[in-house]
């Protein structure tokens, strides 16, 4: 089973996180506002964390991202640069260049 970071609890990072969580994979969920996050951790079940974005891309294999493409920059600042090597998936098309 695969360690997943999911960087954004919303409508789509928790519904990906559940599923994932359900497959049986580990998920390491991160926000703003992890106090918002227990309930959903508890209800997804043991396959559930929350945590920093720093510890979400640390040692994941996987690190998604469920966040507004503008909070990209903020999110590679905390989490200082962790996710070292780990598949990165977001929900959102690249906004045009």
């Amino acid at each position: 089973r695969m360690q997943i970071g999911i960087i954004g609890a919303g409508k789509i990072g928790a519904t990906v996180g559940r599923l994932w969580a359900d497959a049986g994979h580990k998920v390491r969920f991160a926000t703003r506002h992890p106090d918002v996050l227990k309930d959903l951790a508890k209800d997804i079940g043991e396959n559930a964390s929350i945590g920093t974005s720093k510890e979400a891309a640390r040692l994941r294999e996987v690190v998604f991202g469920g966040v507004p493409f503008g909070a990209w920059p903020r999110i590679g600042r905390d989490s200082g640069g962790e996710s070292g090597g780990a598949g990165q998936a977001d929900e959102k098309p690249q906004a045009p260049g």
